[in-house]
């Protein structure tokens, strides 16, 4: 109870309660991982406006809303959630509000998107951290390389994509397997469950 733990996450409730619960006294960071999605869904948005637009004003238009939001990519990346809160209100009031609304199929969409992600940044605003000098420092800012782990071992056997179903029991052998073959120790484990396998080898070594 008295290490000190670093949790990241994508700001989930119910996760940070378990996290919590594991661990009182542990921090909390959001996820930078899971801010530069977001961030980069609104800038597709974008890329689809500054398409679709076809007066140099609304173009214009388009290009601020894009630096504006690099801007607040920035400030985030930074640990500054104050004045990345200015920029995006002014953004949502941009997009919210427009002059004249853009002749672009996905604005409705772009507005609530954008809302959206303006209340999960101020919702968990105490969560967010100066990633970029945690990253000079060569400390963690996401979990991503965690998630890629969990893809490998789970997502290619247990997906729903392979229709496979799997009893809990089954499912937990499955991943104790492909767990010790990530860590390269299966070898030593067979070794151990059948000694033989090793002066077998040994003898078909000698023989060739």
């Amino acid at each position: 109870m008295n290490q000190s733990l670093e949790f990241f996450s994508d700001g989930a409730d119910n996760l940070m309660n378990l996290q919590r619960y594991l661990n009182p006294l542990s921090e909390h960071y959001l996820d930078w991982f899971h801010i530069t999605m977001r961030i980069t869904v609104l800038n597709q948005y974008i890329k689809g406006w500054l398409k679709a637009c076809s007066h140099q004003e609304q173009r214009d238009e388009a290009e601020y809303v894009q630096r504006l939001l690099a801007r607040i990519k920035w400030y985030l990346w930074h640990g500054n959630v104050r004045k990345a809160l200015d920029r995006l209100d002014d953004l949502v009031g941009r997009v919210t509000f427009p002059e004249q609304t853009p002749s672009y199929e996905h604005w409705k969409k772009f507005g609530k998107f954008l809302v959206e992600f303006e209340s999960y940044i101020r919702n968990h605003q105490g969560q967010i951290t100066n990633y970029g000098e945690r990253y000079r420092y060569g400390e963690t800012i996401t979990s991503s390389f965690v998630e890629s782990t969990i893809n490998q071992i789970v997502a290619r056997r247990c997906c729903k994509k392979q229709q496979m179903q799997w009893s809990k029991k089954g499912a937990h052998f499955l991943l104790v397997m492909r767990s010790k073959v990530f860590n390269q120790e299966l070898r030593e484990c067979f070794l151990q469950w059948y000694p033989n396998l090793k002066v077998e080898a040994e003898n078909a070594k000698q023989a060739a």
